[in-house]
């Protein structure tokens, strides 16, 4: 799996922001070629003391690399790409990424400890 994530710093205004992303951003997401799925989620610290680097991170994910440089090479993704203008005005980290396929440990044989 392929992906490209896009971590957006936070906003001045985060309800115009959020606003924007949902009614107008995300459908232009949704329309790009060969995209086998994507998510979004604000971003929360796991410590109190320190904030969350980011307000919101989408995920767009590409079954190829093939399938990716379709989409990065589409006009829907320059229109996507165009709107950011228009509400991601604190800026955003933009990267790509192929995953890795790790072995995961059989559940069956896993023990959680309660004390860690």
């Amino acid at each position: 799996m392929f992906r490209i994530s896009i971590c957006y710093h936070h906003p001045d205004d985060p309800t115009a922001f959020d606003e924007h992303y949902r009614r107008i951003h995300a459908p232009l997401v949704d329309a790009l070629p060969r995209l086998a799925g994507y998510t979004a989620g604000r971003c929360q610290a796991l410590t109190p003391t320190t904030p969350a680097p980011y307000h919101l991170v989408t995920q767009l994910f590409f079954t190829s690399a093939q399938d990716m440089r379709t989409a990065l090479a589409s006009v829907e993704m320059r229109r996507a790409s165009k709107d950011m203008a228009n509400f991601a005005t604190a800026g955003a980290i933009t990267y790509w990424s192929e995953d890795l396929d790790l072995p995961l440990r059989d559940s069956a044989t896993t023990t959680v400890s309660q004390g860690d």
